[in-house]
């Protein structure tokens, strides 16, 4: 079964090229939302996450 295309499995190497975002920082499109494990769901233009700020519950990474 193929898996969604914003949906991508991030390497302990490929987690120094991210900073994790603090609570209260907005979603951006480009951001990777952890799903479990490595397992991270890439935001994507139009989502409603992008209205919404990060809070405590969520693990979001961003490209340096």
């Amino acid at each position: 079964m193929k898996s969604a295309d914003n949906v991508v499995e991030l390497s302990e190497s490929d987690l120094k090229k991210y900073t994790k975002l603090k609570e209260g920082t907005k979603f951006e499109v480009g951001d990777f939302v952890n799903v479990y494990d490595n397992t991270y769901a890439k935001i994507s233009k139009g989502s409603k996450l992008c209205k919404e700020n990060v809070n405590k519950y969520n693990t979001v990474l961003r490209l340096k």
